[in-house]
């Protein structure tokens, strides 16, 4: 199974306070990137589970202009293919994966600011397509909540829940060919002005395909700012 990391996005909120500009999956956390930190997790995982679902090879979705950066951070891997993303979102950066996936009618899409612990990880690889990755949080009105049917499967997206506890969207997917010709026609968030992931999976939903949601219950961290790297 192939891997796409998200890794195009400035980061320009975990970079304030640093004297130099750094891209955020590059930051040190625990004296490894989160980058680094991120594919150890998934290496580890990938070994436990049936071959079939193994990590194969790993594209890295990337600002053009930090490709000399990632490359020296990753020794230059051969296993890893940098593909040259854009600001117009996460559903626009997978769209232009589109090569790399090629005819794979199963892969994994995930943040590349998000670490997720190895026993949810192997779960959620093992899982077949379209699976959305969510955790719980306390109070569901701070962001986007996912509302998920008694079956676990996805029915809509909330921004204005009520107080109270929910399922966030955990950066990390399990796709299929399915997805691509959603990305197009889905709607540009207007506050972001991108087209977000999510949005194209929900709308995968509303056409009828089956979105099933798995639970990130083990480790979990999304680094947004400067803080979010302390231990």
């Amino acid at each position: 199974m192939k891997c796409l990391i998200l890794c195009a996005g400035r980061g320009s909120r975990i970079n304030e306070g640093f004297a130099d500009y750094v891209p955020k999956p590059l930051r040190s956390y625990l004296g490894q990137s989160i980058l680094g930190h991120k594919i150890r997790q998934l290496n580890r995982a990938s070994s436990s589970i049936s071959i079939h679902d193994r990590i194969t090879e790993y594209g890295i979705i990337i600002d053009p202009a930090s490709e000399y950066l990632y490359k020296e951070a990753l020794d230059n891997d051969p296993r890893h293919t940098f593909i040259h993303g854009n600001q117009n979102g996460t559903a626009d950066n997978v769209y232009l994966s589109r090569d790399f996936i090629g005819s794979d009618n199963k892969f994994l899409v995930t943040s590349g600011d998000v670490i997720i612990g190895e026993e949810s990880l192997a779960k959620i690889m093992s899982s077949s397509p379209v699976l959305l990755g969510v955790y719980r949080v306390n109070d569901a009105s701070e962001g986007i909540n996912i509302v998920v049917s008694g079956t676990m499967e996805l029915t809509r997206v909330d921004g204005q829940a009520p107080k109270g506890p929910g399922l966030f969207d955990a950066g990390i997917y399990v796709l299929d060919q399915s997805i691509f010709p959603v990305i197009p026609v889905t709607e540009i968030d207007p506050s972001r002005k991108e087209r977000k992931l999510i949005d194209s999976i929900v709308g995968l939903a509303n056409s009828g395909k089956r979105v099933k949601v798995g639970m990130v219950e083990d480790f979990y961290r999304h680094f947004t700012y400067k803080r979010d790297l302390d231990s």
